[in-house]
């Protein structure tokens, strides 16, 4: 390191004293030096972390949330048709959707026009019944049809919700559900 020849260690300054550091070791005894702890979470060098664990608790909270809120669902796949069911929840009357799409690459006609829904409670008494007519016959890919089911609030209890693919109730879809 080079010295500068000459150079004072002090000079005044409208009566004030202003010292000059041309020494190392004396700049160094000044600087603030950070105290190292052993465990510390809140500190300011593991800011990042905890904002990041705040951030995946706050995605995992939403995604329970949105789970909940758009309700159960079933399908079932029969030659390129998917037949579809769910439930939403958080309505003061019980929702269903359902819904044929075409999965395939080529045109699918549909044999039959009806389909059943059925609502069943833990006794397997039917507590509510619909015939559905699809008005599509021909579904092109990735073309569906979709149907809303809206019933009355059922009384407190588990359910089942069954709907038929055939209308010889071979072939169904099961929802299990219970209402609080």
């Amino acid at each position: 390191m080079k010295k500068l020849p000459n150079t004072p260690k002090e000079i005044y300054v409208d009566g004030k004293v202003i010292k000059f550091h041309y020494n190392r070791a004396e700049r160094l005894a000044k600087v603030h030096k950070e105290e190292k702890t052993e465990n510390c979470f809140l500190c300011k060098r593991n800011m990042g972390i905890g904002i990041t664990m705040l951030n995946i608790v706050l995605v995992i909270v939403l995604t329970i949330f949105f789970s909940k809120s758009t309700g159960k669902l079933n399908y079932y796949n029969d030659n390129g048709l998917q037949f579809f069911i769910s439930k939403k929840y958080f309505t003061q009357t019980s929702e269903f959707n359902f819904q044929i799409k075409n999965i395939s690459k080529k045109l699918i006609k549909l044999e039959k026009k009806r389909r059943l829904f059925e609502i069943l409670d833990d006794k397997e008494k039917v507590v509510f019944y619909k015939e559905i007519e699809v008005s599509k016959r021909e579904f092109r890919p990735n073309e569906y049809y979709v149907e809303n089911i809206v019933t009355d609030k059922l009384n407190f209890g588990n359910y089942k919700a069954i709907f038929y693919v055939d209308i010889e109730k071979i072939i169904k879809i099961e929802l299990k559900f219970s209402v609080r």
